[in-house]
């Protein structure tokens, strides 16, 4: 494929097909392994998506809907720990 992109212009190929061709060796060389590790990411980007509130600062408002998240996290393994005395 490579060669014969040399001898047409680069509009007469689309670049998922030579995506293809890339993908191909990389699962030749590195082994299946290698396609399963973009799924964590692309999970963790999913559950990432989710604390987004406003779609104008996407990366402020995912960064602080995580922040609240984890504060929550930790606050609710915290606090059945604590004991109240009656005055």
């Amino acid at each position: 494929m490579c060669d014969i992109q040399m001898h047409f212009p680069p509009i007469f190929f689309n670049s998922q097909e030579h995506y293809l061709i890339h993908l191909v060796e990389e699962i030749e060389e590195c082994g299946s392994i290698h396609i399963h590790t973009m799924l964590l990411a692309e999970r963790y980007m999913k559950f990432l998506k989710h604390f987004v509130r406003q779609r104008v600062h996407l990366e402020g408002s995912m960064a602080e809907g995580y922040m609240v998240f984890q504060i929550m996290v930790h606050l609710s393994e915290y606090l059945p720990q604590l004991h109240f005395e009656a005055p």
